[in-house]
């Protein structure tokens, strides 16, 4: 399932100074509608010319060095298949029917509830023909144990996981597993299934009429409050604002 955040179309870069580097547990799309920005991913330098643009993967530290004016469109959301890949970036060239999606998306994104829904089946759409994007979002990069452990996590979310029981089986001490874990994919595995957990959690809300406590249950949190407690953290709304927002 995908979620939007927020989106902005044109916007201006502020006064020539660098921002401070920053990551977050969402992905960021950013479109260069005029000039070219200069972004870093960690110490690596990225020129984007107009016209281009880059995804972000989650908890990926970036910032952007203004020393130019630039005027860029982003959109920042969230999805189901977050962190499985070690891929942190990657430059993107849109094509004129991809540019038609994007122009939909915008005009949909600032209607009712309705539009923002809509809005979202077009950046699928936008992810789904652009073979670039859809590989970042959907299990990209080299085989390796740490991705045939996220892969793992993803397919048996909803069982008890762990970081003892994995690191076993994927051949590692569990310390090994973790620091490991996190250098590939940014994040422990104990906070990946805790997010799955949550993403899992708006499918059920979103596409079902089970009872809170129920879906706290299914996924195995101890108590409705726990369960509602970590949801607000993730989200920033509380299980029943979320599903109040579509209905």
């Amino acid at each position: 399932m995908l979620e939007l955040l927020i989106a902005a179309k044109n916007v201006e870069s502020p006064a020539p100074t660098p921002s401070l580097p920053h990551n977050h547990n969402y992905w960021q799309l950013d479109i260069i509608t005029q000039g070219r920005a200069c972004l870093y991913i960690g110490r690596k330098k990225i020129i984007i010319p107009e016209g281009g643009a880059v995804l972000i993967r989650p908890f990926v530290a970036h910032h952007y060095v203004f020393k130019n004016p630039f005027v860029s469109s982003t959109v920042k959301f969230t999805s189901s298949s977050f962190f499985i890949t070690a891929q942190q970036f990657i430059k993107l060239k849109f094509k004129t029917e991809e540019l038609l999606i994007i122009e939909n998306f915008f005009r949909e994104y600032h209607n009712n509830k309705i539009g923002r829904r809509i809005a979202a089946l077009y950046l699928e759409i936008l992810i789904l023909k652009n073979r670039s994007m859809s590989l970042l979002l959907n299990n990209a990069g080299p085989e390796s144990r740490m991705q045939a452990a996220a892969e793992y996590i993803h397919q048996n979310r909803d069982s008890e996981l762990g970081d003892a029981f994995l690191a076993e089986k994927f051949g590692y001490t569990p310390n090994h597993f973790i620091a490991g874990f996190k250098k590939n994919f940014g994040v422990t595995p104990a906070r990946y299934i805790r997010m799955l957990k949550i993403e899992k959690a708006k499918e059920m809300l979103y596409h079902s009429d089970h009872r809170i406590k129920e879906i706290a249950s299914a996924l195995g949190f101890s108590d409705i409050y726990s369960f509602s407690k970590s949801f607000k953290t993730a989200t920033g709304q509380a299980p029943n604002e979320f599903r109040d927002f579509f209905y």
